[in-house]
């Protein structure tokens, strides 16, 4: 039985037990705290050590997108350990955040970007919900043609002044330009009183002689006929009418009737859209789609050469289809477009590069 004395005595003692185990728990919680924001930074500084070679490079770009989203887990990570205090939670979390804000620009313009091609990749797979006519079809070889002459004509001297009277297309495409544009029509027409070495495009100046020509009339030459002129506008302009795919550059065409092809081909048109990346400016496609449904018709035309893939209306009636027009498109899809082309026994066009 023990005295009065001796129960206060064990009463103090286990006090002081407790006390001693209170101090120890709370300076482990502190130390776990401590390192979590150790973490915080270790992770913030990797994100920003693999940003640059990550960045261009699929599928570790998503990785690295991934990794960097995780950062967001820390702040709440770190306000609720219970070894939290003001300065422990805010110290990391700004460390963190100020190595994370070096990268903050490569990170946004990958979440732009994404959105932006999972956008365009919706509208495309949307296509299939209107019950739409499908025409799958493909251009010659008509940009690696050989330069040829016309005869009564020879090709203008790199040093030699271009006149406006130089600057016309026929059939054989006399300036060599291709289908979907550009570059040497605004080159050409800027230099006019200039030579083509004097020309600003640098592609364009390059090029002359192997990519395209000018070719001078000389005299004595034929007039080209009415017929020629307007055959040769009507194929090369942009207008996208009722039938796409018959103008005089295609090599082959098919309608595409059966649902399991259409959902096959546009299921892989899509993935490939969203994976696609870092597209180029230019345009020189092989690939097209035409889609017709009731009350629209849209073109898609595939470049693999440049990556990307744009969508042209037929008309101002198809403004709901959305406002994302274009995007890149990941290599991996040509195969499977080829593969349809072979089926329809389409020619399979050869890439440039």
């Amino acid at each position: 039985m023990l005295t009065v004395s001796e129960r206060r005595l064990a009463f103090i003692l286990g006090l002081g037990a407790i006390n001693c185990e209170t101090v120890t728990t709370r300076t482990t919680q502190i130390r776990t705290h401590l390192l979590l924001g150790f973490l915080a930074i270790l992770h913030s500084a990797a994100v920003l050590a693999l940003a640059w070679s990550w960045y261009d490079v699929a599928p570790q770009r998503w990785l690295w997108f991934g990794f960097a989203t995780a950062l967001l887990v820390w702040p709440t990570v770190l306000f609720f350990h219970s070894g939290r205090s003001l300065v422990r939670i805010l110290l990391p979390a700004v460390i963190a955040a100020a190595l994370f804000a070096i990268v903050f620009p490569l990170y946004a313009g990958v979440a732009l970007v994404s959105y932006q091609q999972w956008r365009f990749a919706n509208h495309v797979e949307q296509l299939l919900r209107q019950n739409p006519k499908i025409f799958l079809y493909a251009f010659g070889d008509e940009y690696s043609r050989p330069l040829v002459l016309r005869e009564g004509y020879r090709r203008l001297g790199r040093n030699e002044i271009i006149l406006p009277s130089d600057l016309y297309d026929d059939g054989d495409r006399i300036v060599r330009l291709d289908l979907s544009a550009d570059p040497y029509v605004a080159s050409t027409v800027e230099t006019i009183g200039r030579t083509v070495d004097e020309m600003t495009d640098d592609l364009a100046r390059e090029n002359y002689g192997d990519g395209w020509q000018i070719l001078r009339r000389e005299e004595g030459a034929p007039e080209l006929s009415e017929a020629e002129i307007t055959a040769s506008a009507d194929d090369s302009s942009e207008k996208w009418d009722r039938e796409p795919y018959k103008r005089r550059a295609v090599s082959g065409y098919a309608e595409i009737t059966d649902r399991e092809e259409q959902r096959a081909l546009f299921r892989a048109l899509a993935q490939n859209i969203r994976r696609g990346w870092n597209s180029a400016q230019c345009h020189t496609p092989h690939h097209k789609i035409y889609v017709e449904t009731p009350t629209f018709a849209v073109s898609l035309s595939v470049c693999f050469d440049c990556e990307n893939v744009y969508a042209f209306h037929s008309d101002d009636s198809a403004r709901h289809y959305g406002e994302v027009m274009s995007g890149s498109i990941d290599k991996a899809a040509e195969p499977i477009l080829n593969a349809a082309l072979k089926r329809h026994d389409i020619p399979v066009p050869q890439r440039q590069f």
